[in-house]
């Protein structure tokens, strides 16, 4: 019932305000849960930004089609608590995961710079996993092994990056484990990024998967459109240039996997523009982008790579 009426209300938003707006800031917001009887609708949008531009744009749009859709005369709008309202409490831990170059270590660093902002006195530390792995290797060099584990133990907000780093190293899970366990006792907030969902990094354990998924887990994709084309324009702002609409619709056109590479082509096209003295155009962005889709990938297989190796070491096909 909750995701048909919200579907209902993303057709309606869309005729009324255009598909633009549902894609950039609705598409991103879900219907959590509808009391009829108390006439409240709660809402849960992905971030701060994002509940703050809805509630101060479209508040009364929400609460007109939402009340007819539910048939009752009004309707008062809630958004949910995201994590940096209530660490700890509502999702945790979190699990972001997602292909390289989607902005998993930005939004880690975003959740601990506002938590850091809105709790002057909470202990948040940010670590890469592979740092994690080498402090951890030091520790017991040193016999620091439990100075290590109560450093992590006193921090109030921990965010481990990759963490599938730490696959195929027991010892390192293991305490990793045992930092995870007092840490979520305490209920201290805990989020993780990886390049792939739990279950699916191999090498690690299944009671080590199964603590990181028994939280929520969430997957960062490419954004729509409209998206790339606020970043483009974003990028472009930062270097001090105006990009139209033409070129920025063009370059988030394109199939990027990731928005390093729609970044890169930005970049580009800016560059050729400016070293030829050249105004920045719709023509100039098809010139130096159509030549870099020109660019055929390299292709490596099994024999090409052999064949590299033989031509720096005296190794025949079979010791290789």
């Amino acid at each position: 019932m909750v995701d048909t009426i919200w579907n209902q209300f993303l057709t309606i938003i869309k005729e009324e305000a255009g598909s633009r707006i549902v894609e950039t800031w609705f598409k991103a917001v879900s219907l959590q849960r509808c009391d009829v009887v108390q006439k409240v609708v709660y809402l849960k949008a992905p971030n701060t930004f994002v509940r703050n531009w809805i509630r101060s744009n479209y508040t009364k749009l929400m609460q007109e089609h939402l009340a007819r859709l539910l048939n009752i005369n009004e309707v008062s709008i809630v958004f949910v608590e995201a994590i940096t309202d209530q660490p700890g409490t509502l999702y945790n831990p979190l699990f972001i995961y997602g292909g390289p170059g989607l902005g998993k270590t930005h939004l880690m660093h975003a959740i601990g710079n506002e938590i850091a902002t809105k709790y002057n006195r909470a202990r948040v530390l940010y670590q890469p996993a592979d740092r994690f792995v080498t402090e951890f290797i030091n520790a017991i060099r040193f016999d620091k092994v439990h100075a290590f584990k109560a450093k992590y133990q006193h921090i109030d907000i921990l965010l481990v990056d990759d963490v599938h780093c730490i696959s195929n190293k027991e010892q390192t899970q293991e305490a990793f484990f045992h930092i995870f366990n007092a840490l979520y006792e305490s209920r201290k907030q805990i989020v993780f990024s990886s390049d792939t969902f739990p279950q699916n990094i191999h090498g690690l354990t299944e009671r080590l998967k199964s603590r990181l998924a028994c939280g929520l887990v969430v997957d960062i994709q490419m954004p729509p459109l409209e998206t790339k084309i606020a970043i483009l324009k974003k990028k472009a702002q930062l270097h001090e240039e105006v990009l139209l609409d033409e070129i920025a619709h063009f370059i988030a056109s394109f199939p990027f996997a990731n928005i390093r590479e729609l970044e890169g082509a930005l970049i580009r096209v800016l560059a050729f523009a400016s070293l030829t003295k050249q105004e920045l155009t719709l023509a100039i962005a098809e010139k130096v982008l159509d030549k870099v889709c020109e660019q055929k990938p390299l292709t490596l297989d099994f024999s090409a790579i052999v064949k590299s190796v033989q031509k720096h070491y005296p190794f025949s096909f079979d010791q290789l």
